[in-house]
């Protein structure tokens, strides 16, 4: 009665700091007369000899059931429900080599309908070697886990996303940067300009060896906390280049191996760089601004799998080396990524 899908197509289990996660979503296909809700979901780990590793629920039970983390659960007759994965995250130890999610569905005619998938995820194997696209200390005000809107940009089934023809989550496993002081302050009192924030105009640095796919450098920046418009009529009549704006002044570098960096939201005039440049590590690409999608000064940075900004799907990104700030220490990590709400340093 209910077919599910996993996307995307491969699912990468990406090791973070503290946890791993497995940033994929569900597809519900239902094949019923009547409408579904579902009520029920777990998740079955597994090592590489089938030993049960954990088993975790999310319920229907309490009078504030887990269950409501899946905000859109009722799938209609025949129809498509799509849902972010709430069952993501796990601990780092866990060598995890397969994952069983069940789901369960209750309808007004009958008991309850169960489906499921099973995962195998990979560490995905990054060929670039990247470093942070940024020197000095920063928080990092979101990274993608479930909670973050980098990965809620795109859900497949809203009618906005159908009509643009997005078909790939290319923020999947983005994250957004903002440099802070040496009192680790992004700003001092109340904020009312760009400038007034510790982090506007400070360069943004190129995170890997590669060849400029394509650049923006002569959009405006906004005004500090005033989001731009949303031009819906522009997105359907040009949703390439409607897209590209959305993302500012910024830079897409073909690594030359099927992954592309795209960082974005820089300062008008700031991108040096065009289309066919060949740029280094570390050399500096534009300033830090609020150009695009952005109502305060940060770095916005992601790794995709194509240059398109409607085709292209986010991939993980491991970065060599930066040091993660607890209190008065600093404690050195290499070759792993931050997550949301990390102050984190970076001198290369």
């Amino acid at each position: 009665m209910i077919e599910v899908t996993s996307f995307p197509d491969r699912a990468f289990l990406e090791r973070g700091v503290f946890r791993q996660s497995v940033n994929i979503e569900f597809r519900f296909r239902g094949i019923s007369n009547e409408a579904l809700e579902l009520y029920d979901v777990a998740v079955d780990g597994f090592d590489d000899t089938d030993r049960l590793l954990f088993e975790l629920p999310l319920d229907s039970f309490g009078l504030v059931p887990p269950i409501l983390n899946v905000p859109e659960r009722r799938m209609e007759p025949s129809s498509v429900l799509e849902i972010f994965n709430p069952l993501s995250d796990f601990p780092l130890d866990y060598p995890i080599h397969r994952l069983d999610y069940r789901f369960k569905f209750r309808g007004e005619k009958g008991g309850p309908v169960t489906c499921g998938v099973m995962l195998h995820p990979v560490v995905y194997p990054q060929k670039a070697s990247l470093m942070l696209p940024f020197a000095g200390s920063c928080l990092v005000t979101e990274g993608h886990d479930l909670l973050t809107h980098h990965r809620r940009n795109f859900p497949f089934t809203h009618p906005l996303v159908k009509q643009i023809g997005i078909t790939g989550n290319n923020s999947r496993f983005a994250y957004d940067f903002v440099l802070v002081d040496d009192k680790l302050r992004m700003y001092e009192d109340s904020p009312e300009r760009n400038e007034d924030c510790f982090c506007w105009g400070k360069p943004v640095l190129c995170p890997g060896d590669g060849m400029v796919a394509s650049a923006a450098n002569d959009l405006e920046d906004n005004a500090f906390y005033t989001p731009p418009d949303f031009d819906v009529e522009a997105h359907l009549r040009d949703p390439e280049g409607s897209m590209a704006k959305h993302m500012g002044n910024h830079v897409i570098i073909d690594h030359g191996n099927g992954e592309f960096s795209m960082i974005a939201h820089m300062k008008r005039g700031s991108v040096k760089a065009v289309a066919g440049d060949k740029v280094a590590k570390g050399a500096m690409i534009g300033q830090v601004g609020t150009s695009g999608d952005s109502f305060f000064p940060h770095i916005h940075y992601q790794v995709q799998d194509e240059a398109s900004l409607l085709s292209s799907e986010g991939l993980p990104s491991r970065f060599d080396m930066f040091d993660l700030i607890i209190g008065d220490k600093t404690r050195r990590i290499e070759n792993s990524c931050p997550n949301t709400g990390m102050l984190i340093k970076h001198e290369p």
